[in-house]
């Protein structure tokens, strides 16, 4: 069944900040809303387009894979019925026409998050949302009939009550937005694996290695923020904030029940349109230099650095041979090889895999083929994640994962779940990992998974009260 849509075109194009913090003041208030912004550069297999952003708040109905499992490994053992639930909720395959669609804010948007370990996902599907075009000033507002309605009186008012809903959300904000700006974000961070800790988990990869067991294996730890705010109107003042000092491709807030992500991250997973597939992993890391000069000498090195190549190189092959398993034959294409790319704190190699995918191909078994991602893991891809679940000690969670947006199941994008910050009631945590191989020296390694979370402390020690501990 076709459900009826509708939609308008908002002018003036609403303040997409000033409509998060409404939304997040509302779920302060106690409102039952949980407000999303998701960001989108667009650009996919040699297309650019302009950059969007897609907002919401009001979901129709939500998944949850932890409600019914255990945080076990699931892709070991009982992964089938996992991401066969992902797969009935996103929706039925649409018609290959309509699945290829140039304009596919025409149906329900599903957001959320498949986790490392799959039973941490959580998707929401909202039949009502925003799609915001901010380098032209456009927004339009969709909203889609109830699920057991064709009818496009049903559509029509859920828009109408939609745009009314923005219009208050958004004028909230624009009040509250001056009592917000300038507050304290955190007040400290604490690394509880330190450089020791670390080196200990580094040599016992590096003795893998040597005995042939593995050629690269993905180490994390985590960092703990201190005083990071509890009501979601800060949070979402936190996002803004960092999302004007750390811009990148894929921001995201999104918040699904007590659980908030704050999310930076420049790597796409995996994207789809209609029959084709697209990854960019990213693997090679210098910080920024003081210097412009500096700056260029740290590119530079990285460039031709033959260890950072090999090891994006290495993930390059996972990658291919992930996408093989669901892709055309002969159909797998590496476009961009160890691409330098700029981010605020640090330079990347940053390299293209796409594929066309094969008729008949599900979203389940798209996910199967290529979860989880093999840049946070290793190769070879099981043997990396067991050793990586007995040297972390714990489950990822969300961490690792790929933060979604589904307009239906041949159209959607993953970014990868990383230079994010995850907030619930217990505190708040930022993820920080890089690639082992032969050659790595575990000071260094340490070293690099804190010049990628070092834009972030940077920026959270702007507001007065920030004090980063000596641990990190």
């Amino acid at each position: 069944m076709t459900r009826g849509v509708a939609t308008v075109d908002l002018d003036p194009m609403p303040d997409p900040g000033h409509l998060l913090l409404g939304l997040a003041a509302l779920r302060d208030l106690g409102e039952k809303v949980e407000p999303f912004l998701l960001g989108g550069d667009a650009s996919l297999f040699g297309e650019e387009e302009d950059p969007f952003l897609l907002m919401g708040a009001w979901p129709e109905d939500r998944l949850e894979l932890a409600r019914e499992n255990g945080p076990d490994f699931p892709w070991e053992t009982g992964a089938g019925d996992l991401l066969a639930a992902v797969e009935k909720f996103v929706g039925s395959q649409d018609d290959e026409d309509a699945a290829a669609d140039d304009d596919p804010w025409r149906r329900p948007l599903t957001v959320g998050w498949i986790g490392h370990e799959l039973p941490a996902t959580v998707l929401s599907r909202h039949a009502a949302y925003l799609v915001l075009w901010p380098r032209r000033g456009v927004a339009r507002a969709v909203a889609v009939a109830a699920a057991d309605s064709t009818s496009a009186d049903s559509a029509q008012a859920r828009l109408a009550l939609l745009v009314q809903d923005i219009h208050q959300a958004g004028a909230r904000g624009r009040r509250l937005a001056p009592d917000l700006v300038g507050m304290p974000v955190a007040s400290g961070a604490h690394a509880p694996v330190g450089s020791e800790q670390h080196g200990r988990r580094v040599q016992t990869v590096l003795d893998a290695i040597a005995a042939g067991d593995v050629y690269q294996v993905n180490l994390a730890h985590g960092l703990s923020l201190e005083g990071f705010p509890a009501e979601n109107s800060r949070r979402a003042a936190a996002f803004l904030h960092l999302w004007r000092e750390n811009p990148v491709s894929y921001p995201a807030y999104v918040q699904q029940g007590d659980t908030t992500m704050l999310s930076f991250s420049p790597e796409r997973y995996l994207a789809r349109r209609g029959a084709m597939l697209e990854s960019r992993p990213i693997k090679g890391t210098r910080p920024r230099g003081e210097t412009p000069a500096a700056d260029a000498r740290l590119a530079r090195d990285l460039e031709v650095s033959a260890k950072d190549r090999a090891e994006n190189i290495m993930i390059v092959d996972l990658v291919r041979n992930d996408l093989g398993r669901v892709a055309e034959i002969a159909s797998v294409s590496v476009p961009v090889l160890c691409r330098l790319e700029s981010f605020t704190s640090v330079h990347h190699l940053v390299s293209v895999v796409q594929a066309r995918l094969r008729p008949g191909v599900g979203l389940a078994e798209i996910l199967a083929a290529v979860h989880p991602p093999g840049s946070m893991t290793g190769a070879p891809k099981m043997r990396a994640v067991s050793l990586l679940a007995a040297l972390e000690g714990e489950p990822r969670g969300i961490y690792a994962g790929g933060l979604a947006w589904f307009a239906g199941p041949a159209r959607f994008h993953l970014s990868m779940v990383i230079r994010t910050i995850l907030a619930g009631r217990t505190g708040a945590s930022l993820h920080v990992g890089g690639g082992i191989v032969a050659d790595s020296d575990p000071e260094d390694e340490y070293q690099e998974t804190l010049h990628k979370a070092d834009a972030l402390l940077r920026s959270l020690a702007v507001p007065p009260g920030f004090a980063r501990s000596r641990e990190v």
